[in-house]
């Protein structure tokens, strides 16, 4: 014998089964790229391929260690890397000729992640140095920089090179 169901008992399955559907739809589709061509999708805004400049300086890190970028003269480059602070521990730029190429604007050393304004910085906090070049004349150079620890200028730790061209 069949058995009649209420309306209001058919209503509450079918919307059980809707919100069900719903649920286990396809995500991809509410996750589509809305960056156009030289924009990334990264919630930062960072532009994450150093051979392209976006108008301001071109950010360098010790994983871009043995690549490469092209500049034009004018271009800002900042190479910032890891050093423990209070260690004794400094990057320094190896001899070289960046004479008509490039020159070093500024060298700082900076913490990570500062604690509250005031407080004493701690041993081996984590720091950066930070090197920054402007490019002032057409041509080739290769920036390398060595980390040396204290008391032992001979031989570094690490070192981190990047090939630059300068196009007018």
């Amino acid at each position: 014998m069949l058995r009649r169901r209420s309306p209001l008992a058919v209503l509450a399955l079918l919307l059980i089964v809707t919100v069900g559907l719903g649920a286990c739809g396809d995500d991809d589709e509410a996750e589509t790229s809305t960056a156009t061509e030289g924009e990334t999708d990264d919630p930062a805004g960072a532009d994450t391929d150093a051979d392209e400049p976006s108008g301001g300086p071109v950010q360098l890190t010790v994983e871009d260690s043995g690549g490469s970028t092209d500049l034009a003269v004018g271009d800002t480059i900042v190479v910032t890397l890891p050093v423990g602070g209070g260690t004794g521990y400094s990057w320094q730029l190896n001899d070289q000729e960046l004479t008509g190429v490039l020159e070093l604007t500024d060298e700082t050393q900076e913490r990570v992640d500062p604690a509250e304004e005031g407080d004493e910085p701690i041993t081996g906090a984590p720091e950066q140095q930070v090197f920054t070049f402007e490019a002032v004349g057409e041509g080739s150079a290769q920036l390398a920089l060595s980390l040396f620890a204290p008391g032992n200028a001979d031989e570094p730790e690490e070192d981190f090179t990047h090939d630059v061209t300068i196009t007018g």
